[in-house]
């Protein structure tokens, strides 16, 4: 029998063999198709081929598994056991040649629950803290500054998201104290959400750091409204053990310590994620 140490040691090395296809295209010329309906998603060569590189590996690893796709679909298998595989998790990034992009492959049971628990068999080198955050149109016509501002506001988010669930905790609690309730606006998008301040159907969206930080690089009507909520730290997973957890710490440090971090995250407008102490 397979041990879910054994399964997350075979998702590490494929993902690391879809990287080595996806890397030749990062931050070169590559086209992009909109797949979405009724938002924008965007999808090229490299997550197709990507996936078609971890569709291999799993075939020739475990043909009785199912495998469920972004790209290419559904495979139903013999098994109760399902690869989930987002080949570049983080397209629009990548497209641009922003780093915040990963190849995501994950295996399930028949009832949806993750096989093995990652946190407890891989170390990681945490390099930002992110948490999410709310974002108005330029100026803060609403004067927004925090989740309890948000009273009696209507705020878009994606549906079916942490985020969304995170909202509708938060605006239980303000009825509770006696406050109005948050005015949530789903969309199937998150694209979709932004759209929906943009033109002005909503006070505020609310969303991952970094996306937000996205969004009002590309476009100045946008801006932050106070700061990162949950704020955690974000890191690059390693195997426990493995001689690069060293490595990849020392390179983390010395982008601190030289400032091209901070840099970095300047470019972006996400100097406030920097880790602390750093």
């Amino acid at each position: 029998m397979t041990t879910p140490a054994a399964y997350l040691d075979f998702a590490y090395r494929t993902a690391l063999a879809a990287g080595e296809v996806t890397l030749p295209h990062f931050r070169v010329p590559i086209p992009v198709v909109d797949k979405g309906v009724g938002g924008y998603d965007p999808v090229t060569a490299a997550d197709r081929d990507a996936e078609a590189v971890i569709r291999a590996e799993i075939a020739k690893a475990f043909p009785e598994h199912g495998i469920r796709g972004e790209e290419h679909g559904h495979e139903p298998g013999r098994s109760p056991l399902t690869w989930v595989i987002d080949p570049i998790d983080g397209t629009k990034a990548f497209s641009h040649g922003v780093a915040t992009y990963s190849n995501l492959l994950y295996l399930e049971d028949d009832e949806g629950g993750a096989v093995a628990d990652g946190r407890k068999q891989v170390a990681f080198v945490d390099y930002i803290s992110v948490g999410q955050s709310l974002m108005v149109k330029k100026g803060n016509p609403k004067h927004l500054s925090s989740i309890a501002s948000l009273a009696g506001k209507s705020v878009s988010v994606e549906v079916g998201t942490t985020n969304k669930d995170f909202l509708d905790q938060q605006s239980k609690k303000l009825t509770a104290s006696g406050k109005s309730a948050i005015k949530i606006t789903t969309f199937p998008k998150d694209t979709d959400a932004a759209a929906a301040l943009k033109t002005g159907r909503v006070d505020a969206y609310f969303g991952d750091s970094p996306v937000v930080a996205y969004y009002i690089k590309k476009d100045t009507s946008f801006a932050f409204a106070g700061s990162p909520v949950n704020p955690i730290p974000v890191g690059i997973a390693l195997r426990k053990g493995d001689a690069l957890i060293a490595k990849v710490q020392k390179a983390v440090n010395a982008m601190y310590a030289d400032g091209s971090m901070k840099k970095i995250l300047t470019r972006w407008s996400m100097q406030d994620f920097a880790l602390k102490g750093k």
